[in-house]
C-alpha cells in the first residue's frame, strides 16, 4: 500500500522482484527458531509481540506450530519502562545512546538497531533480563489496560500523567483545560482514562491526582 511504501520505501515492483513467498521459508525458519532455542540463546527485538502476531499467523497459515521463544529481550518493553515519558519507537529509543538508526522499518536494518540498543541498555546498567524483565513487562501491559495510549501511572508517586503527544510525562493537572478537552474528543480512549480526565477538567490546578483518586475501572 501507499503507506507502507511511505514507511519502509518497499514498493510493489521490489516485492515482485525479489520477494519470496512466507509459504517457501516457512520450515526454515521454524527450524532457525527452534535450533536458537534449543541452545538457549535469547531473542531480541523491538516491539516483539507486533512481529509475534505477523509470524505466528503466517506459521499457522503454512500449517505449523507457533514459534517458541523462552528468552526474549523486548527493547520496546524496556524503553516503555524506563523512560515512559519520552516516544518508545526505535527511532526515538536509541538517541540516549548515540547510536545511528540508518534504513529505519527495514527488517535487517531494524534487527541490528535493536540488538544493539539492547547492549547499550544493558553496559549501562538499566535493562533487566529473566524475571525482572518480565516484571516490567507487566507493569507496562498493566498500564494499557488500565488507561490505554492516553495516561499512564507514576511508578513512584501515582500521580497521572499524559501518555502521547507533546505534553507527554508531563502531570495531568498541570495540562491546560483546552487541551484535555481536546483529549476527550478521542474515540478510543479507555473509560478509565476518560474518566480520570473528566475529574482533571473538574480539579483546581493544585490538585494531584493518583490512582486513590481514580478508580482503573469506573
Amino acid at each position: 500500500s501507499p503507506e507502507i511504501t511511505r514507511l519502509t520505501g518497499i514498493t510493489q515492483a521490489a516485492l515482485d522482484e525479489k520477494g519470496v513467498p512466507f509459504a517457501a521459508v516457512a520450515q526454515r525458519i521454524a527450524e532457525r527458531f527452534a535450533e536458537h532455542e534449543r541452545l538457549g540463546r535469547v531473542f531480541v527485538a523491538h516491539n516483539m509481540d507486533f512481529d509475534r502476531r505477523f509470524l505466528d499467523a503466517e506459521m499457522k497459515r503454512c500449517g505449523l506450530p507457533s514459534l517458541t521463544m523462552t528468552s526474549t529481550i523486548d527493547t520496546c518493553v524496556e524503553a516503555q519502562y524506563l523512560w515512559p515519558e519520552r516516544s518508545a519507537k526505535l527511532v526515538d529509543a536509541v538517541k540516549g545512546f548515540q547510536i545511528q538508526c540508518v534504513g529505519a522499518h527495514r527488517a535487517t536494518a531494524d534487527a541490528w538497531t535493536s540488538l544493539e540498543l539492547a547492549k547499550a541498555m544493558f553496559s549501562s546498567g538499566v535493562s533487566a533480563f529473566g524475571a525482572e524483565h518480565d516484571e516490567r513487562r507487566a507493569w507496562v501491559e498493566e498500564q494499557r489496560r488500565a488507561w490505554g495510549r492516553h495516561l499512564y501511572a507514576d511508578r513512584t508517586t501515582g500521580t497521572m500523567r499524559i501518555g502521547f503527544g507533546k505534553f507527554r510525562g508531563v502531570e495531568l493537572l498541570r495540562v491546560r483545560a483546552d487541551y484535555l478537552e481536546w483529549m476527550l474528543g478521542h474515540n478510543d480512549m479507555k473509560p478509565s482514562a476518560r474518566h480520570a480526565i473528566e475529574m482533571a477538567c473538574a480539579h483546581a490546578a493544585t490538585s494531584h491526582l493518583t490512582l486513590d483518586d481514580v478508580d482503573a475501572d469506573p
